[in-house]
């Protein structure tokens, strides 16, 4: 193997590296941060709230809400069976990431779930 490729290989490790170290770890705290806050913003308007590890539901008489990550990271709000928002959580930079949350239904850019939240509940 020439020195270029060894060097390459290298800079590609080194770079992953640093991308699971950055970003992938912060993207599992986004997550849990959104469902940290839906699970808070439904307790503090009575609903009862049901826990597992990567979800989290809402339920208040004959209404269920479920807020829950599927395995590309995307967040789903639900009510019932009807799926009702897909949130998903980008970066812009690259040596300090800036992470925000945006939706299929809204190209708005938000820096808090509950400012999501309201945006979907319209409360």
């Amino acid at each position: 193997m020439s020195f270029k490729k060894e060097e390459l290989l290298k800079l590609k490790e080194n770079n992953q590296e640093l991308y699971q170290k950055n970003v992938q770890s912060a993207l599992v705290e986004k997550r849990q941060e959104f469902l940290d806050e839906f699970e808070d913003y439904f307790r503090e308007r009575g609903f009862v709230i049901r826990k597992s590890s990567d979800s989290v539901r809402a339920s208040f008489d004959t209404l269920h809400f479920k807020a829950f990550s599927d395995e590309t990271g995307k967040l789903m709000i639900m009510k019932g069976k009807e799926e009702i928002a897909n949130i998903y959580i980008h970066f812009d930079g690259d040596t300090d990431p800036n992470f925000y949350y945006t939706g299929s239904n809204f190209e708005i850019k938000f820096d808090s779930p509950l400012a999501i939240l309201e945006s979907v509940f319209q409360i």
